[in-house]
């Protein structure tokens, strides 16, 4: 590559992206814990000397991320999603038969999410998705400011479902997966990221954007059996449960 070539084109960022990430930034350095309360309206308007406007449109756009919430009477607070229902999944500890199954709830689980959020999710919600993804893939928005960091596009998803027992059923696996770093193969990895997330991602928010349940359902399918193929996992199904054009060589 050419000197001239490593150059990218900058990026123009609002005031209201920076105070956004810089909340997110003080989030995810664990200044603020989930449950946290942050500071008042006032008091973040004079810290970073920005207007009234533009602290409330940051502030509505990191509500609408699930980053932080709004408690009536009491200010701003680090959102915690710990779900009311109590699932208890079995720690993995090296079980490859535990890994199986907890992907194997992901496989079906996520896939409806999918199919939900198609139909059901509000088109404002479908415009956040869309904007979410597109953030994260330029770097506008880190994945460790998120939500479930790596996961976070699959929260949103559950969330724009609206069944709340199928979301709450979600976060439970998300925050146990987040137990398990090892599991991530897109860590570290701009190849493996685009693998396991830019591109199975981009065609499963394209799907709901267009509204079309079918094909968010199998996007989300062939997202998670490849997945779960290229960590080690024996093969389950016996079969051809939405296989690409390779799995037949196979």
């Amino acid at each position: 590559m050419g000197r001239n070539q490593a150059f990218t084109k900058i990026k123009h960022i609002t005031v209201t992206e920076q105070v956004s990430q810089q909340i997110c930034d003080m989030i995810s350095s664990g200044h603020y814990n989930p449950g946290d309360k942050l500071p008042t309206q006032k008091q973040l308007e004079e810290m970073m000397g920005v207007s009234r406007p533009t602290l409330r449109e940051a502030i509505s756009r990191l509500i609408s991320l699930g980053i932080i919430e709004a408690r009536q009477g009491q200010g701003y607070f680090v959102k915690e999603l710990t779900p009311d229902i109590n699932i208890l999944v079995p720690k993995l500890n090296d079980n490859d038969h535990k890994t199986r199954d907890l992907f194997e709830a992901r496989l079906f689980l996520e896939a409806v999410l999918c199919q939900l959020a198609a139909v059901f999710a509000s088109d404002e919600e479908i415009k956040e998705l869309v904007s979410t993804h597109q953030r994260l893939e330029s770097g506008e928005l880190k994945w460790t400011a998120c939500v479930y960091g790596e996961n976070h596009l699959h929260a949103l998803i559950a969330k724009y479902s609206h069944n709340e027992f199928l979301s709450e059923f979600e976060y439970s696996i998300l925050k146990h997966l987040e137990d398990y770093p090892e599991l991530f193969l897109s860590k570290d990895n701009e190849v493996s990221k685009g693998k396991y997330e830019s591109v199975p991602h981009g065609l499963i928010v394209d799907a709901i954007q267009r509204r079309d349940p079918v094909a968010a359902y199998n996007e989300s399918i062939r997202h998670i059996l490849l997945y779960t193929d290229d960590i080690g996992l024996r093969k389950k199904y016996g079969f051809a449960l939405y296989r690409d054009e390779n799995s037949s060589k196979e």
